[in-house]
């Protein structure tokens, strides 16, 4: 007998968790932008707090639509193939967007 000291916590486990990190698993893609070597996504996570749950990733390599089918982690991290690592985050404004197309079409 004891006492669970988890029973009152939140965690980003269910689609009703308020957290300002975003979970990968909900996810709406809003807007996307494809270049030659790289793409560029616009994302809104669900019950994410900060920005309002919009985040602008920059990827390298083709755009692949059965990409969306997985959870996508914002985070720069080893991901062991379930998605694609991000190459570059942007600021959710008309400016990040901006430097974002500016940086794939360099690349």
């Amino acid at each position: 007998m004891g006492m669970n000291l988890l029973k009152n916590c939140m965690t980003n486990n269910t689609p009703d968790a308020i957290a300002a990190n975003p979970n990968p698993k909900y996810y709406n893609v809003i807007g996307y932008h494809k270049f030659d070597k790289a793409f560029i996504l616009k994302i809104h996570y669900h019950h994410c707090t900060n920005y309002e749950g919009l985040k602008i990733i920059l990827y390298k390599g083709q755009f692949n639509p059965l990409m969306l089918q997985a959870p996508l982690d914002p985070h720069f991290k080893e991901n062991k193939g379930k998605y694609p690592k991000p190459f570059a985050r942007f600021e959710p404004t008309d400016e990040g967007m901006f430097t974002a197309i500016q940086l794939a079409k360099s690349l």
